[in-house]
């Protein structure tokens, strides 16, 4: 299996890379999306662009979302 990276975009300071899965035939897999803060640890793993965007804007928020009825969970399935 290959994994090809590529940074996609910024939002505030944090980077979003996008993943692309491949198998040994050079079939796509899987892709996914890494959310890393700017001293480059990742803080999360998504299925799409627009869940990352929606994380680092919520992450930067703080928590106060997450203590409402929907959750995390709720927030990025939005």
């Amino acid at each position: 299996m290959r994994i090809n990276r590529s940074a996609e975009l910024h939002v505030l300071g944090y980077e979003i890379e996008r993943q692309r899965q491949f198998d040994n035939t050079g079939t796509l897999q899987s892709t996914r999306y890494e959310v890393r803060c700017p001293r480059g640890t990742v803080l999360g793993r998504l299925q799409s662009l627009r869940m990352a965007k929606r994380f680092v804007v919520t992450h930067e928020l703080g928590d106060f979302p997450t203590r409402g009825k929907r959750g995390m969970q709720g927030i990025l399935a939005a």
